[in-house]
């Protein structure tokens, strides 16, 4: 892999070895190679039994490399020494404009440093994290790096258990941001009191124009709140609430707001 992106093709952009169980040995070779590359800009290594020795190496590479504008390193076992490595990478690289670092065992201690880099990073665009056990506390993070107001425009937190608490957060951080177009909350364990938190949060936000919320503790307060924000966003294109508890009167109500205003509602 090192020589195919060295040698063998010097206008190489796009590698993938998903799948391949390359494991620490094979990625400290491909970042090897990342660090003198000068055309590879998308780089795919999911599924690969990657654990913290090889983030560390993929990490040391992006504070060199100035060319690589995509990583997917989901699906390994990263873990808290790989997780914060990626971070602190990300504090000084310049090209990375997309990350996907689904299911990689990140604790919160992980994400507070990556969450800080986008404080000062100035091109990382699309962000998911997803299936990562992130809790409140992280969450906490997650909204300081929105309210610092850098170019994030997609971000993917969907199947981790920030609860209302971490919504609450967020919802904070979405009073303010003006880049964030699309957010995946789903499947949170987010019940009313955080559903409506966002809702009340987008009253006012002026960027965001896809939302998914499904899978959470939706009720029927909640998608009372659902219908208000409908009705008063200028922003919100499509909207994804799906719920066990959906009662079919509210479900009829939400779907005509929903074609009035010209909204993508997908409810159940």
């Amino acid at each position: 892999s090192e020589m195919c992106i060295r040698d063998r093709n010097k206008a190489l952009t796009c590698l993938d070895i998903s799948s391949n169980c390359i494991g620490d040995e094979g990625t400290e070779l491909i970042a090897k190679a990342l660090k003198i590359s000068r055309t590879l800009e998308c780089l795919n290594i999911k599924s690969n039994q990657i654990s913290h020795k090889g983030g560390v190496a993929i990490a040391k590479a992006l504070k060199v490399n100035k060319t690589l504008a995509s990583l997917n390193i989901s699906w390994n076992n990263l873990g808290y020494e790989g997780g914060k490595a990626i971070g602190e990478a990300l504090k000084t690289n310049r090209s990375l404009a997309k990350l996907n670092i689904i299911h990689n065992y990140l604790s919160n201690k992980s994400i507070e440093p990556m969450c800080k880099a986008l404080i000062i990073n100035r091109t990382l665009m699309h962000l998911t994290i997803s299936e990562n056990s992130i809790k409140a506390e992280s969450a906490k993070y997650i909204g300081e790096a929105l309210k610092a107001g850098k170019p994030l425009a997609e971000l993917n937190i969907e199947k981790n258990a920030i609860g209302d608490e971490g919504a609450k957060e967020i919802s904070e951080a979405l009073r303010v941001n003006d880049t964030l177009t699309h957010l995946n909350m789903g499947c949170n364990n987010i019940k009313y009191e955080g559903i409506k938190a966002i809702c009340e949060a987008l009253k006012v936000n002026k960027a965001l124009t896809h939302l998914n919320i499904e899978w959470n503790g939706i009720c029927d307060k909640s998608l009372k709140a659902i219908v208000e924000v409908l009705e008063a966003s200028k922003t919100l294109a499509q909207l994804i609430a799906r719920s066990y508890y959906v009662h079919y009167d509210i479900l009829v109500e939400i779907k005509e707001v929903g074609i009035n205003k010209g909204i993508d509602v997908c409810i159940n």
